[in-house]
């Protein structure tokens, strides 16, 4: 009796993880070249906007667009249901990349990245003046060019963040050598090796300041954040003593420094031994306003007052949140195994969240996440006090590298892929493990509320016997069967098995995954297209 309660009791708290959380869609493009998603923005229609680079062609939903040089520049809009709204392709005969895109209010999309030779988009050239020059780009809410700028000197500069603001704020980080040249005369000159740059136009394209900071080693500006007063947020790479203006660097390694809409620096705080990716603050500005920074960890270090020590001394993932008004570090959350983990990006509304890569396992929330190939994507998010956690991938390798939030909480990722990946019951496939593709997907996270109050729909799917050993018999509702498959998932969610009902309303299971091995005791979950109540099983040894 003790036994048969303890499976009711695991199998009812089992149910709110598995029927609440899916992906809702997930989309692969590309030819037999590269292609490669750097970024996302998320406009105020809920339209889902990704850019970067390809080579030789670019092919997408039957549209395959001609590149211009060794690797091109694409911007790709698609609404929240996943259908391809517009494709705009530009390019120079050398090299150019967008690394990052944002929108406005009005849903213009901008992008910076950079460029080697001439670099065109419709009726629009621009020139580098040396090596890699960085360029921006602006486009209407129809993919059609607005304007196209660019700045650089004799050396590299990389326009690599971009964030635009609703009051006519675009802000750019990156870094360059020697002397950057803008146009209409301002220049920046490097205290030697490479520095950070902050510039800030407004909407037309006009330069309104440019800042610089570093020192006579290496620096990086990477991306940028910025809120609806103007207010900018820089992050990157670099060593204790780099100067912001008045503000002198403590630590080394990810800095975050914040500037007025004025180009005045506000405050600048560090870390020790942190690696960084990516940025983002809350729009709105309040005394409770947080930013957050993700990226990886590896050995010992410390964020503030929070001190690390990572997984092995291997790579780990983590996110650290600030207070938008003091700099104060508030929090700090990391985890890891022996293979090499990492966030890539993150966004923060009202909630934090954030995607990045995992190898070989992770341990979250008490449950071990097993990579499904050489290394997987994830979700990471916390709409409350714990961490949801969403792994999607295949057998080789996946890298997401941008993420946000829709207005209703879902989350749009994207990146590139090799071979398949299965996100839920969506399967990609780049047609070749060699072949790198771009993805774009949408995931649909667990409501806050659901694990306290949730009680489940009777489920109609009948199975016998359950608990099994071997094999169970899975009987489907009237009018349901025809023509659908039935989906099996683990207690982490992630579907094991798909078999096809082929007109049959009685299945049998023999406890095996889609390839043939044999699973696990423990906890499964069974439902059916269309959706009705799933139901879950025990297998037992």
């Amino acid at each position: 009796m003790v036994f048969k309660n303890l499976i009711l009791s695991i199998m009812v708290c089992f149910v709110p993880v598995l029927l609440c959380a899916q992906w809702a869609w997930a989309s692969s493009f590309g030819s037999l070249g590269m292609e490669r998603v750097w970024d996302l923005s998320v406009d105020s229609a809920d339209n889902i906007i990704v850019g970067g680079e390809f080579a030789d062609s670019l092919l997408i939903n039957g549209q395959n667009l001609a590149g211009f040089g060794l690797s091109d520049s694409f911007v790709v809009k698609y609404n929240s249901a996943g259908e391809l709204q517009w494709v705009k392709v530009f390019g120079s005969t050398q090299e150019d990349v967008i690394l990052e895109v944002d929108t406005d209010g009005l849903g213009n999309v901008y992008a910076s990245g950079f460029f080697i030779g001439s670099l065109s988009c419709e009726d629009q050239t621009v020139n580098s003046m040396g090596l890699w020059d960085a360029f921006i780009i602006k486009l209407n809410p129809q993919g059609e060019l607005i304007w196209l700028k660019s700045f650089g000197g004799p050396l590299n500069d990389i326009a690599y963040g971009i964030a635009v603001n609703d009051c006519g704020f675009i802000n750019v980080t990156g870094w360059f050598a020697d002397t950057i040249i803008f146009p209409g005369g301002t220049s920046l000159v490097s205290y030697g090796g490479s520095d950070i740059f902050n510039i800030a136009y407004n909407t037309d394209g006009e330069l309104l300041w440019a800042r610089s900071a570093g020192s006579p080693g290496v620096e990086y500006g990477y991306k940028i954040a910025n809120d609806e007063a103007g207010n900018s947020y820089v992050t990157g790479s670099a060593g204790q003593g780099v100067v912001f203006d008045s503000e002198t660097l403590q630590g080394n390694g990810m800095y975050v420094a914040k500037y007025n809409s004025q180009g005045v620096i506000q405050w600048l705080s560090g870390s020790n031994g942190a690696f960084v990716i990516s940025i983002a603050v809350q729009y709105d500005v309040s005394s409770a306003q947080k930013g957050m920074v993700a990226g990886r960890l590896q050995g010992t270090g410390s964020i503030g007052s929070f001190p690390f020590s990572t997984y092995s001394g291997t790579d780990d993932v983590y996110w650290a949140e600030y207070d938008a008004t003091t700099g104060e570090w508030v929090n700090l959350d990391y985890f890891g195994g022996e293979g090499s983990d990492k966030a890539r990006d993150c966004d923060y509304k009202d909630f934090p969240v954030m995607t990045g890569s995992f190898e070989q396992a992770v341990n979250i929330n008490s449950i071990d996440y097993n990579s499904s190939g050489e290394a997987d994507a994830f979700i990471a998010l916390r709409p409350g006090s714990v961490i949801d956690f969403a792994p999607a991938g295949g057998t080789y390798s996946e890298a997401p590298s941008a993420v946000g939030l829709l207005s209703d909480g879902r989350v749009a990722i994207a990146g590139w892929h090799f071979g398949q990946a299965r996100f839920g019951n969506h399967l990609i496939d780049s047609l070749s493990p060699s072949n790198q593709n771009g993805f774009v997907a949408l995931y649909s996270p667990i409501p806050s509320s659901s694990s306290d109050n949730f009680l489940p729909a009777v489920s109609q799917i009948k199975s016998y016997p359950n608990p099994f050993v071997n094999s169970i018999t899975i009987e489907l509702p009237e009018k349901t069967h025809a023509h659908h498959t039935m989906h099996i998932y683990n207690i982490k969610g992630q579907l094991v098995r798909s078999i096809s009902t082929l007109d049959q309303r009685v299945l049998n299971w023999d406890g095996r995954d889609d390839g043939g091995f044999d699973l696990p005791t423990g906890l499964y979950l069974v439902g059916s297209d269309p959706l009705v109540p799933a139901t879950r099983i025990l297998k037992i040894r």
